[in-house]
């Protein structure tokens, strides 16, 4: 028996961030997209910033958005990963649905979404209900993306508020495949 000490092994747990969020924050209505925002600048989560993810960022920013994304870059709670581009991964969603174009655009739409949270935290966090779909109907085909965890804040059930709050834990409910 050893007298070093057992080192815990902690999770990453950074964040993506959709830009369907950053926009719906911007809203003069007080939403849950703002509210998440806010929970997770209180927290000491961290964002992944792809090179992609800030060009759609750019393009979907509002006043209070751009505020926020400031406040977690000045506090050093960005990881700018650069450009990530996963050829192998876009080549798997589009063989998925060979002949049916409606799904797979989507997907390579979003894909950097996924790209960005592949061993980066695993956590997306987004409004968009279609994509999330698509890609839990691809998780047998594509099985590196199933222990991504995706939440909607929109979705009151999902308790996206309080689940950062708590630390983001890991839970297969969240999961895109919840039984990888």
């Amino acid at each position: 028996m050893s007298d070093e000490p057992a080192t815990e092994v902690v999770e990453d747990k950074r964040l993506v961030i959709d830009s369907t969020i950053m926009q719906a924050a911007g809203s003069t209505e007080t939403t849950r997209s703002r509210a998440l925002l806010e929970a997770v600048r209180a927290s000491s989560h961290s964002l992944v910033a792809s090179e992609a993810l800030y060009r759609e960022w750019s393009e979907h920013l509002t006043p209070f958005s751009m505020t926020w994304l400031v406040e977690m870059i000045k506090r050093r709670r960005v990881d700018s990963i650069g450009e990530v581009h996963e050829e192998a991964l876009r080549a798997q969603l589009a063989r998925c649905y060979p002949d049916e174009q409606h799904r797979v655009k989507p997907m390579l739409k979003d894909v950097h979404l996924l790209e960005a949270a592949l061993g980066r935290g695993m956590r997306v966090l987004a409004l968009d209900e279609k994509v999330r779909a698509h890609f839990r109907g691809v998780v047998d085909a594509v099985p590196q993306i199933g222990r991504v965890l995706w939440a909607n804040p929109d979705i009151e059930r999902e308790g996206v508020i309080p689940w950062v709050e708590a630390g983001v834990p890991r839970e297969a409910v969240r999961q895109l495949d919840p039984n990888a």
